[in-house]
């Protein structure tokens, strides 16, 4: 079963015991917003939250940006400055997933 966005917001939220009120309250959102992004009625939060909840999570935000459905702003400015190396990098990233 795939795992969406918000179901990870809310599976990690648990994991460190935390409310949806008083994660709302640590990243500067109301408790309604999180609860629309946890049961997908709300697009997932700017970059800048995001890094607000990986620390309080303490995942990598790269892991939850590609969860959000977006690639991390400095991936983003490799692939326009420096399309060849993000593409080699994309290559061994795809063999190490066939391993």
């Amino acid at each position: 079963m795939d795992i969406n966005f918000g179901q990870k917001i809310s599976e990690l939220r648990k994991q460190v015991e935390l409310s949806q009120k008083e994660l709302a309250a640590k990243l500067g959102i109301s408790a309604q917003y999180l609860n629309d992004i946890e049961h997908g009625r709300r697009h997932p939060p700017s970059e800048e939250i995001i890094q607000q909840m990986a620390k309080i999570f303490k995942v990598n935000a790269d892991v939850l940006l590609i969860a959000a459905g977006t690639a991390p702003k400095y991936i983003q400015e490799s692939a326009l400055n420096q399309p060849e190396a993000l593409r080699e990098a994309l290559a061994v990233f795809r063999r190490s997933q066939k391993k």
